[in-house]
């Protein structure tokens, strides 16, 4: 009798939510309990950025800020892929934001990927956020997406240094570097020789003739990812059976940040599979780092 009567509350409380102005999205998130547990607050920011924030109880987040994670999905990843991600950190007392990227966004950087890499930075860059340390963890194309962040950062000359020192540690979660996208995609489309080639050659194609309207950018993002300003510690995974990320291509990356940290570095791989316990222990490892 409870459950039904809780079930319904929780019904009314959506339709009242729904009614109101769009601002009122934590509302209908925390309304659907079955998705958001009471203790998180969700809050749609737009089309591509969803944040999460978990309750701290006994005011420990006056102590210490809660840590930030910046979560890069994978392409055409829905939010419920990302869930069990969030909530792997949101049980770990730090609040999440899902960062999602679409096709159509990735093709042309400019109106796409660098509009919200500055999104990005303007979030994490508020009064209530910008003392706190962030995490990244970037999926894929995110690995991409998340170097624009990273451009971003750079170029506000003012705060470039401090952005660039809360960022605790980054996880690389089968990254991919554009040089590698045309064979890769042709391979994961289909098995059919002939097919890949074609296919490829078209992608090949296209990079060429959208010179200045994407490639440049992916050049520029690609240099990044290989000589990246943020020397946190890492933790990369990578398989090699992923038939778009090329295993050579994660170690080149490993290799330049590792000569680039020196003798103290922490930067650590993980060829896929792995155990949970596994990952647990050395991502908490870095993030105390």
């Amino acid at each position: 009798m409870f459950k039904i009567v809780k079930r319904a509350t929780v019904v009314q409380e959506m339709v009242k939510a729904i009614a109101k102005p769009p601002e009122n999205f934590g509302r209908i998130a925390r309304a659907f309990s079955i998705m958001t547990p009471a203790n998180i607050t969700a809050k749609k920011i737009n089309d591509n950025l969803l944040y999460k924030e978990i309750d701290v109880e006994g005011g420990q987040e006056k102590e210490m800020p809660k840590p930030l994670v910046l979560l890069f999905s994978w392409m055409a990843a829905k939010q419920k892929h990302l869930e069990k991600f969030a909530e792997y950190y949101l049980n770990r007392q730090c609040d999440v934001l899902s960062i999602q990227i679409s096709p159509g966004q990735l093709l042309f950087p400019e109106r796409g990927s660098q509009v919200i890499a500055e999104n990005v930075v303007e979030f994490v860059q508020q009064d209530n956020m910008k003392h706190r340390q962030l995490m990244v963890h970037a999926f894929s194309v995110g690995a991409y997406l998340y170097t624009e962040v990273v451009q971003k950062m750079q170029s506000m000359a003012k705060h470039e240094v401090e952005i660039l020192q809360r960022i605790a540690c980054q996880v690389y979660d089968s990254p991919v570097d554009v040089n590698n996208v045309p064979e890769g995609l042709s391979k994961a489309v289909t098995e059919n020789p002939i097919l890949q080639f074609t296919f490829r050659k078209s992608i090949e194609a296209y990079l060429k003739m959208l010179h200045n309207m994407a490639t440049r950018h992916y050049n520029v993002a690609s240099k990044t990812f290989f000589a990246s300003p943020v020397t946190a510690p890492s933790l990369f995974f990578y398989s090699k059976k992923d038939p778009i990320g090329n295993p050579a291509t994660v170690e080149e990356a490993i290799s330049s940040l590792r000569d680039k940290m020196g003798t103290q570095s922490t930067v650590n791989a993980l060829r896929i599979p792995c155990t949970s316990a596994t990952f647990t222990s050395i991502l908490m490892s870095i993030f105390q780092h």
